[in-house]
């Protein structure tokens, strides 16, 4: 079983740029990171599958963010971004680049959408900028490649998700072209 320090050295950095992203606010970012690592340390009991560490963090830190916001009140709205950080996790990022080939089968808007917001992690305002394009197209455009995306994965992978849109795993079907996945399990040690 990882320790909290172990947990701290390999998430924390990550984390904090995640909080205060979704913030923009310094101070609250470090008191909500700080809520995060008290919730990793007072709940390590409940993870039982080491495999599932980083999802496990991650959901932590996306609750405890949605927490300051419900608490603090400071959005109708939450931001666009807090719920898709796919680049964060290690394991999304590696699903990324197993996506790749299936990337390359889609139309070129749908591809650099896909490319810039999903995989760069530029927000979708500056996407909208980049094409000369409104928001609310851009935030049409990307979600139109997203699901042309998903539906060409699904033909040949299965891939369970947490809630919040994490990959947990990745479960080839046949002649699926992400048979060289490596697990979650592997990635956490690797970290």
């Amino acid at each position: 079983m990882h320790t909290t320090e172990f947990i701290w050295t390999s998430f924390h950095k990550e984390l904090q740029a995640f909080i205060r992203h979704s913030l923009k606010d310094e101070m609250a970012s470090d008191d909500v990171l700080q809520d995060v690592f008290v919730k990793i340390h007072t709940r390590r009991h409940t993870l039982k599958d080491e495999g599932k560490l980083v999802s496990w963090v991650w959901q932590i830190t996306r609750n405890t963010v949605l927490d300051h916001f419900r608490t603090k009140k400071q959005f109708t709205e939450l931001p666009d971004d807090l719920v898709l950080q796919h680049e964060e996790n290690p394991f999304n990022t590696t699903f990324a680049q197993c996506m790749s080939p299936f990337i390359h089968n889609l139309s070129p808007q749908h591809k650099e959408a896909i490319k810039k917001v999903d995989i760069e992690g530029m927000p979708q305002k500056q996407f909208a900028e980049q094409e000369g394009i409104s928001y609310t197209a851009a935030k049409s455009r990307v979600q139109r490649a997203r699901l042309h995306l998903k539906d060409l994965f699904l033909e040949c992978c299965a891939i369970p998700a947490d809630k919040y849109g994490n990959i947990l795993d990745m479960i080839p079907q046949k002649n699926c072209r992400c048979k060289e996945r490596p697990s979650p399990h592997a990635l956490v040690s690797s970290m």
